[in-house]
């Protein structure tokens, strides 16, 4: 069981039924959907399962033909930003960062006409506001939902929260053992198990995800900590997508957290099915590799309570970042 083995049996059979149905728009968009997975997948280093889809079955071969035959082509690979040239970097605490990052966008002419931002403005649109609510968002890669919440609730009594609680972060407290694995693998347990509404996934993945993280305590210590800094009855975690493996690890932690997505990958789509905004998984790569949200900053420790970023002080970074920001007042 796991990720490999359900992925590939979801690979064999999907790709089975292209072949043997009459094909359907749904049915072609799934197939290029499925495909640039394992393009992301290897583009992101990660080989295997794009290895393994091939070797058992031809998979990769057997979808592109199958696309290609109805007259369609494969979404494109979105390449990672250039690296820009070594430049200096600062340290600052993290919410002092963003607070500068909207000043100085405020100040900005020109804001950013890359079309990804209207959809990052329809999705917070789409989240909506609730009085009750505290409102937490996993950056870097909603690092933008952040700053278009913080600008437009202006004078509302409302509670956000920022919290750099990534895969850099479970290194910091939990070094070398690759938490966000750990978290995700009952997920795919649970998808094998029958699991198709989101109660029964949320339960079934509890229970093992606690159990897989007992020898880690000091990573539940750290998350209750933060979740119990939240007073309100309920906190909506706010993420871009794919997994949601650690809006889910929140969840588990604190039954007053529900969350809310850009996009999944497609064998997620009925599961968090409301929770949501677009099956387009094509749109997450352009989502996340924003200049604001992938290359401005990244986490560097959390103390007092405070987590701090390493900061790039590279000129065509902050520019193009600002132009993001900009188009979010």
């Amino acid at each position: 069981m796991g990720f490999l083995s359900f992925s590939l049996s979801y690979y064999e059979n999907r790709i089975n039924q292209y072949e043997t149905t009459v094909p359907t728009n749904e049915n072609v968009y799934e197939a290029k959907q499925l495909l640039k997975m394992l393009d992301d997948l290897v583009d992101e280093g990660y080989k295997e399962l794009y290895l393994r889809v091939e070797a058992k079955f031809h998979g990769v071969t057997r979808l592109k033909q199958f696309i290609a035959t109805q007259g369609e082509m494969p979404f494109a690979v979105i390449p990672a930003l250039d690296e820009t040239k070594a430049c200096r970097t600062e340290t600052q605490e993290l919410q002092a960062c963003i607070a500068e990052l909207m000043e100085k966008a405020a100040e900005c002419d020109i804001a950013s006409d890359n079309p990804i931002l209207d959809d990052i403005v329809e999705f917070c649109e789409w989240v909506g506001y609730d009085d009750d609510t505290a409102y937490v968002f996993l950056l870097r890669d909603v690092m933008l939902p952040y700053v278009h919440f913080s600008h437009s609730l202006q004078g509302k009594s409302c509670e956000l929260y920022p919290w750099l609680i990534g895969r850099k972060y479970m290194d910091f407290i939990s070094p070398g053992h690759y938490i966000d694995d750990v978290v995700r693998a009952p997920f795919f347990d649970a998808l094998e198990n029958g699991c198709s509404s989101f109660a029964e996934f949320k339960a079934f993945c509890k229970e093992k995800i606690l159990a897989a993280l007992a020898p880690y305590p000091e990573v539940t210590e750290a998350l209750r900590e933060l979740l119990s800094s939240i007073k309100k009855k309920k906190i909506m975690v706010i993420e871009s997508g794919c997994y949601g493996t650690f809006p889910m690890l929140l969840a588990v932690l604190d039954e007053r957290v529900d969350f809310r997505m850009f996009t999944t990958v497609p064998l997620l789509n009925d599961v968090y099915g409301e929770r949501i905004f677009t099956r387009a998984y094509e749109k997450n790569r352009l989502f996340e590799t924003l200049y604001s949200q992938d290359k401005l900053f990244q986490f560097e420790s959390f103390k007092g309570g405070a987590f701090y970023v390493s900061k790039k002080l590279d000129a065509e970074v902050w520019q193009k970042s600002l132009g993001e920001v900009k188009r979010m007042l």
